[in-house]
């Protein structure tokens, strides 16, 4: 499975991923030679079976992705902090939802569609805000919910903003350093709450990689073998965590590999970003009015398309492309 990607967002990287799945660019395969990691191979679009996509956006850059023959899982991740400080470079969720839902109307069959709500942020994220996600997703027919709630790696916390408390919701350990996890009151309330809106909104509700043991969380996987065996019509199986050899706790699928590595900029901005774009350009998604710009990434119709020079044939999904001479990102923020 061809996974884009956990370590940037690959609606600012179409180009590449397209030009893998077309097979006019491989990839490293990794593994053990003589005791260290090595290069075994090169792999390209026909080697996939698959596509794993997760991403904070949508718009025509993600469609030219979907549009592609290949079997694929989409994640949207919703966290709904867009627009704040803390995800200054994503759309504000009610309007991601809306496009969402004309990806639906399109033709995307909303069973590949799981909604993340990845991190929830104790003490900032909303509870209502949750809910209306949940809700919104139930009613276009998304079933799969997940979540995680922000650890606390040494980027995060250097990165939030200094008056986050992160005393009151992860406390200190013996050395001085901010817990990894928030504390378990609070992890307690937010999975309580999840319950909750699992019963009224008729939903699926899952983690992985967390220390969560509740009845009705799943711990499956976020790329899990039963979505691999479904998407594919294969019966893969799920051995749990011994799935593959990635982080503690992870079940996800083990048949990966990555087509986006972290030096792969994100104009997301996310300041809780354990992969440190939140030192890349931010994405520009409204007016000073608060409307949405007019531009690639806020439209979900081709047909529709009338932004200066088809920017949309062009690299305009490549935003940080060296080789395009062209400012086409910025002419892509402008509000034409």
């Amino acid at each position: 499975i061809l996974v884009a990607s956990e370590r940037t967002d690959p609606a600012f990287h179409v180009n590449e991923i397209l030009d893998i799945i077309d097979g006019k660019k491989t990839i490293p395969q990794w593994g053990i030679v003589d005791g260290r990691r090595a290069v075994v191979g090169n792999v390209t679009g026909k080697d996939f079976a698959g596509l794993y996509l997760i991403t904070k956006h949508d718009g025509l850059p993600m469609l030219r992705i979907l549009k592609t023959n290949i079997p694929k899982l989409i994640h949207f991740s919703i966290t709904s902090l867009g627009g704040s400080i803390y995800e200054p470079g994503v759309m504000k969720y009610n309007d991601l939802l809306n496009k969402i839902q004309d990806y639906i109307a399109q033709g995307l069959d909303p069973e590949c569609i799981t909604i993340r709500i990845d991190p929830i942020v104790p003490g900032v994220t909303k509870e209502e805000d949750i809910e209306n996600i949940i809700k919104r997703s139930s009613e276009m027919g998304i079933k799969r919910i997940r979540f995680s709630i922000m650890d606390a790696y040494p980027n995060t916390v250097k990165a939030m903003p200094k008056e986050y408390n992160f005393e009151k919701f992860y406390g200190y350990n013996s050395k001085g350093n901010v817990n990894f996890m928030a504390k378990s009151e609070y992890i307690d309330g937010i999975c309580n709450f999840m319950l909750k809106c699992v019963e009224k909104y008729n939903v699926t509700l899952g983690t992985c990689a967390e220390s969560i043991a509740k009845k009705g969380i799943s711990k499956e996987g976020c790329l899990s073998v039963s979505a691999v065996n479904n998407m594919l019509g294969t019966n893969l199986e799920d051995t749990g965590v011994q799935n593959n050899d990635q982080r503690q706790l992870c079940s996800c699928y083990g048949g990966t590999l990555v087509a986006l590595q972290y030096n792969a900029n994100c104009a997301s901005h996310c300041v809780y970003c354990y992969a440190k774009h939140e030192n890349d350009k931010a994405m520009e998604y409204y007016n000073a009015d608060g409307t949405l710009k007019n531009n690639d990434f806020t439209r979900t119709r081709e047909s529709i398309f009338s932004i200066k020079g088809e920017i949309n044939k062009s690299n305009v999904s490549n935003l940080y492309d060296t080789k395009n001479t062209q400012n086409l990102y910025a002419t892509a923020l402008e509000n034409m």
